[in-house]
């Protein structure tokens, strides 16, 4: 009787600029950034640290979407090594400007035979679920994509996801609630790592947040942790670089729960303002806390109180004002 041997992938070695990114296959991106992964600058660096020093050690999974035309040349997509792509882009640059030798990756070709958009959407799927555990985010990330390759209704891809993640539907579907109930920066901030899914879920169930309350709440809660690690600095024997310490650790730190339980109770009941009130609210901001006499944030809040709400100044000047300051659009 004779055995079959295995089949093994056909590998080729390709510069990164030489590997295209297709979103489709960027299974845990957010779809609000284009479907790349948050990463983080300062993760992303550690990995091209890691290649440049050590080298390539598992090989990208790449497929050639023009392997059914021998008339064109193949142009390898990346199904699973997103990060390590943009990771090896990094090295290339350094060593372009060092005059060193340029990396290249290994691929792994997949079988064209294989190369249908579900069975690729499983292979990406599969690469990285060894690397990440399942937040509510990155399920919902995962069925809408699922969605778009298979064009359907809500309940068809909350199926098509729990079946590739063995998975009940209903957490699929709880999961795509929390998403459409978060601002893209909310959602931003958890899959980058600075906020705990705890914490989104709880401003989720926070019914009628409009997408400033969402962040003024986050603005809030970083404060309240960076006055607790700065009072616990203070109340502790001093020593010779501590402070340093302490505020890289409150830079790093992400937003966690209590922080966002306590800037949920600051937030008070919303009620409406009177014309009085609200020139009052713009003035608290034309102080030194917010800068010296003349600057910006303070021109642009006097403009507001004392020009714009008494009816001096146009809306489209107000806008102009608050998109310098802001940025806009």
């Amino acid at each position: 009787m004779t055995i079959a041997s295995p089949t093994v992938p056909e590998s080729v070695f390709l510069l990164p600029n030489q590997i295209f990114s297709q979103p489709d296959f960027e299974m845990w991106g957010d779809l609000d950034e284009g479907g790349v992964e948050a990463d983080g600058d300062a993760e992303l660096r550690k990995l091209a640290m890691s290649l440049d020093a050590v080298g390539q050690i598992e090989a990208l999974k790449v497929f050639d979407v023009n392997a059914g035309d021998p008339l064109l040349d193949p142009k390898y997509v990346v199904i699973s090594g997103h990060r390590r792509r943009r990771a090896a882009l990094l090295v290339n640059e350094l060593r372009t400007r060092e005059a060193r030798a340029l990396l290249r990756l290994r691929c792994e070709i997949a079988d064209p035979g294989d190369a249908d958009v579900q069975t690729l959407l499983k292979r990406a799927l599969h690469s990285n679920s060894p690397r990440r555990a399942y937040t509510p985010l990155h399920l919902a990330n995962l069925a809408l994509r699922v969605g778009l390759q298979f064009p359907g209704d809500l309940q068809n891809g909350c199926k098509r996801t729990a079946r590739l993640l063995a998975l009940d539907p209903v957490q699929i579907r709880q999961a795509i609630q929390l998403h459409s109930t978060l601002t893209g920066e909310t959602r931003r901030k958890v899959l980058s790592g600075e906020l705990s899914i705890q914490s989104a879920q709880l401003i989720g169930r926070k019914t009628g947040l409009d997408p400033f309350e969402q962040e003024a709440i986050l603005l809030r809660a970083r404060v309240i942790q960076t006055e607790d690690a700065i009072g616990k600095y203070n109340s502790g024997p001093t020593r010779p670089g501590a402070a340093a310490a302490v505020v890289e650790k409150i830079e790093q730190e992400r937003i966690e729960l209590p922080a966002v339980k306590r800037a949920l109770a600051e937030r008070g009941t919303s009620t409406k303002k009177t014309v009085a009130e609200v020139r009052e609210f713009f003035r608290g901001f034309d102080t030194e806390q917010y800068g010296l006499e003349g600057s910006p944030v303070r021109l642009v809040f006097q403009y507001l109180a004392e020009v714009w709400l008494p009816g001096a100044g146009t809306d489209a000047t107000a806008r102009r004002w608050l998109e310098g300051i802001f940025g806009g659009k």
